[in-house]
């Protein structure tokens, strides 16, 4: 075969694959996806169209669902938010019920179940109604009867879409059970039968308000808020008993969050909500706005403490760990003398020390841990010497000092003081009067003595 020949049939298999690519491939997805939508009943229909749905759920609740503001609400049987993406799914699932086979002179209704008794769902879009029934399952082929309103005509649709329809009236409610945004929160107010705390968000930071003064703990706060944003009901009570009989009165916890003005110059913003005790069958009810209940598990309380020391500024040492070059290590033997050790980052960035040898890693370690460490409680806002020296602070057990390439104030200087009953570590940081104590896993990291 000669050149001119084998390079002409080379074009013609690659015309021929890029055709079978094209058409059988590309352009057979594409005409699947055609052919979905020609079998829809409800051509022309999409789900962001849909402006109500009513139906009776599979718990036997008559229930009309409204768009509203962007969003899903129950108008009947109470007023309430309804949860977006179930609706979502359910208008979606609607509006995609997809005719496998059409029966164009169908047998009386009750032949396919649907006649009296059927399942009926109605909604509306662009001011008109649609209406489905939903009948009995084929004997063959996984599909369900279905009729549309207006139509003579019986239609076979997969029974997988079917279900998607049958939801309970739980399953179509909004569970949050307070809705704000994190970034317009300005204040949090905690109750408890044994106190509280207020805080309030001051240029950026966190501060305590009540019972004493002084910045908070802001991943504390952070966690709060989520926490709070991501409550859910695990169920609800329309109905609820008092709340005395609630738990709610008195409550275990009330948090209030005050929220930024909608608009520059209006009125701050509250959001509200109510904690009882934990009832028999190891739920809380909790009240937040309108007279029903919801229900969560006994311990979501636990997201949200309730001592003031978790809200108390705890930060012992802080700084950028990359600024970190040298480390100076004093230790107190029980006869008083001093070991001092010093380690230094050399210029490869890896770590040494003299005259004692610590494992590189375990410096980059100890280094990783001072540059945030944290307390897991507060001693003392200060002491006097004598309680400094009970607590060997005064002299500290020991002592690490960070210091950064530039200017001669260390990155951090902390003081180390006795293990205390229950593995609790003493420390202080030079400069800062309040004495801490440390979680008894630092010791892991960190040289106590």
């Amino acid at each position: 075969m000669n050149p001119r020949t084998t390079g002409f049939l080379f074009l013609v298999a690659a015309a021929l694959g890029a055709f079978v690519w094209l058409y059988e491939i590309e352009g057979g997805e594409a005409r699947k996806a055609g052919e979905e939508v020609e079998k829809r009943l409800f051509p022309g229909v999409e789900s962001g169209d849909v402006e109500w749905i009513a139906l009776t759920t599979a718990d036997g609740h008559a229930v009309r669902i409204e768009r509203q503001q962007g969003g899903w609400r129950f108008a009947l049987p109470l007023a309430f938010r309804a949860d977006g993406l179930a609706v979502d799914g359910l208008a979606a699932s609607l509006v995609q019920l997809a005719s496998e086979t059409r029966y164009p002179q169908p047998q009386p209704p009750e032949v396919y179940g649907l006649g009296d008794g059927a399942v009926e769902l109605v909604f509306g879009v662009g001011g008109q109604e649609h209406r489905v029934r939903i009948g009995a399952k084929t004997p063959m082929g996984g599909n369900s009867y279905v009729s549309v309103a207006g139509s003579d005509e019986v239609h076979a649709v997969r029974t997988y879409r079917v279900t998607a329809l049958a939801k309970r009236l739980e399953e179509l409610r909004d569970k949050r059970i307070v809705e704000f945004e994190t970034d317009a929160v300005q204040g949090v107010t905690l109750r408890w039968p044994e106190g509280g705390v207020v805080l309030a968000r001051e240029a950026g930071e966190w501060r305590l308000r009540e019972p004493i003064e002084g910045k908070a703990d802001a991943s504390s706060v952070d966690s709060l808020l989520s926490n709070l944003s991501y409550l859910r009901a695990s169920g609800f009570e329309d109905a609820p008993p008092s709340d005395e009989e609630s738990g709610l009165e008195p409550a275990e916890l009330e948090i209030e969050l005050t929220l930024a003005p909608e608009q520059e110059g209006g009125e701050p913003r509250r959001v509200a909500l109510a904690m009882g005790k934990a009832l028999p069958g190891g739920d809380r009810l909790v009240r937040a706005a309108g007279e029903m209940r919801f229900r969560v598990p006994e311990a979501r309380i636990d997201d949200f403490p309730r001592q003031l020391v978790a809200w108390r500024f705890k930060d012992v040492t802080h700084f950028d760990v990359e600024d970190a070059r040298r480390i100076e290590m004093s230790f107190r033997d029980a006869s008083g003398a001093s070991v001092d050790i010093t380690a230094t980052r050399a210029e490869d960035e890896t770590w040494s020390s003299a005259p004692e040898a610590m494992a590189p890693d375990r410096i980059q370690t100890l280094v990783d841990e001072l540059a945030r460490l944290r307390a897991r409680d507060i001693l003392a806002d200060e002491m006097g010497p004598e309680e400094l020296r009970g607590l060997a602070l005064e002299p500290p057990n020991a002592s690490l000092i960070v210091h950064g390439a530039e200017g001669p104030a260390p990155l951090a200087d902390l003081r180390i003081g006795v293990v205390r009953d229950g593995g609790g570590i003493v420390a202080q940081g030079a400069g800062n009067a309040t004495v801490f104590e440390l979680d008894p896993a630092v010791s892991q990291f960190v040289p106590v003595s």
